[in-house]
């Protein structure tokens, strides 16, 4: 299986993630610094306040390019 393509970071890129991860977002605790998500954008595999952990509990689960983001960086939403 091919890596997944890399996204140009812009505006437009953000916006369509921010909707297209929507529901997998909401399910991200308040409060949370890290959130790992698969690379489908389906599935949330983990979240706290360890990037690398989380990229390594990723990479245990059988994800190997997920999506990792940030919180809360901005106040309307979150960064990659």
């Amino acid at each position: 299986m091919s890596p997944t393509p890399r996204l140009e970071r812009s505006p437009e890129t953000l916006a369509y993630l921010q909707e297209y991860l929507q529901d997998v977002v909401e399910s991200v605790p308040e409060g949370t610094h890290w959130a790992a998500i698969s690379s489908d954008g389906h599935r949330l595999l983990g979240y706290g306040d360890d990037a690398d952990q989380l990229l390594r509990q990723a990479t245990e689960l059988g994800e190997p390019d997920p999506i990792i983001l940030g919180y809360p960086k901005f106040p309307n939403g979150y960064h990659i």
